[in-house]
C-alpha cells in the first residue's frame, strides 16, 4: 500500500490515482534535473507543477509535499530571492519536524533546518543563524545515517564556520574551517577539486585574511579559481532532501 495514503487530509483526492503519482514524480525529477544543471528558473516551474501535483494526490500535510516546498526556498534562494524564501523553509522545516515519519531529526527535516539557517545568514541576521547552524552541524555529526565525515555534515559544518566570521569571531571561526577544508579534501565522494572543498578552503583564506595574516591568505585564495566561488562566498549549497522520483511504497 502507498504509504502517502496515510497522509491524505481535505485536499486529497481521496484515491490513489496512478497516472497523477506518475505526473508528480516526474515534474520533482525534472525539478532536481534543472537544478543540478543551474537552470534555476526552469526548475522552479517544475517544482510548482510537483508541488500542486503532490497537493491534489497526497494532501498539503503530506512529508513529499512539505520537501517540494524546501527544494522551492532553496530554489528562490538560488534567484537571490531570500526573504521569499525564508517563511517558506521555515514551514516546511516545522511541518517535517511534527510529522510522525520523520521528525525533528530526520536527514529531510535537517536539511530544511539548514536552509533556514543559510538564509537567515543570507538576510544578515547572523545572531538568530548561529545556534540554528550550529545544533544541525551537531546533530548530523552524531546521526546513525550522517556522521561526521558525511558530506551533509561537512557543509553544514562550514556554514558554521562562515557565520561566525561573519559576526567577527574569526578565531572559533578559522579552526572549524581548516578541519572541514582537510576533511573534504580526503572525502572520496569530494576530493580537492570538489566546489565544496574549494568553497571551504576559499573561506579559510577569507578568515586568515580577516584575521590580518594576508601573506597565509593569499596563497590558499589562488588556489581557488572559480569566480563564482569567490563571488559567493561558501557553502555551495545547502544539503538536499531525498528526492525519489516516483511515491515510494510500503
Amino acid at each position: 500500500m502507498v504509504s502517502a495514503l496515510n497522509e491524505f487530509d481535505a485536499n486529497a483526492t481521496g484515491f490513489f490515482d496512478n497516472d497523477l503519482a506518475a505526473a508528480a514524480g516526474a515534474a520533482e525529477g525534472e525539478a532536481w534535473q534543472r537544478l543540478s544543471e543551474g537552470h534555476f528558473t526552469a526548475a522552479l516551474l517544475a517544482a510548482d507543477l510537483a508541488l500542486n501535483l503532490y497537493a491534489e494526490l497526497t494532501g498539503k500535510r503530506s512529508g513529499k509535499w512539505h520537501e517540494i516546498q524546501y527544494l522551492r526556498a532553496m530554489l528562490l534562494n538560488r534567484l537571490g530571492r531570500s526573504a521569499e524564501a525564508l517563511p517558506i523553509a521555515k514551514s516546511a522545516e516545522e511541518a517535517m519536524s511534527a510529522l510522525p515519519d520523520l521528525g525533528p531529526n530526520h536527514p529531510s527535516t535537517l536539511a530544511s533546518r539548514y536552509l533556514v539557517a543559510l538564509l537567515l545568514g543570507a538576510l544578515g541576521r547572523n545572531e538568530e543563524a548561529l545556534p540554528i547552524a550550529e545544533d544541525v552541524a551537531n546533530v548530523m555529526s552524531v546521526h546513525p545515517d550522517l556522521g561526521p565525515n558525511h558530506q551533509n555534515t561537512l557543509v553544514s559544518r562550514c556554514l558554521v564556520a562562515e557565520i561566525l566570521g561573519d559576526l567577527g569571531r574569526n578565531e572559533e571561526a578559522l579552526p572549524i574551517a581548516e578541519d572541514v577544508a582537510k576533511a573534504m579534501s580526503a572525502h572520496p565522494d569530494l576530493g580537492s577539486s570538489h566546489p565544496d572543498t574549494l568553497a571551504s578552503r576559499y573561506l579559510v583564506a577569507k578568515i586568515v585574511g580577516a584575521l590580518g595574516r594576508n601573506e597565509e591568505a593569499l596563497p590558499v585564495a589562488d588556489t581557488v579559481d572559480d569566480p563564482e566561488i569567490r563571488a559567493s562566498g561558501p557553502p555551495a549549497k545547502p544539503p538536499e532532501v531525498e528526492h525519489p522520483s516516483e511515491v515510494a511504497l510500503d
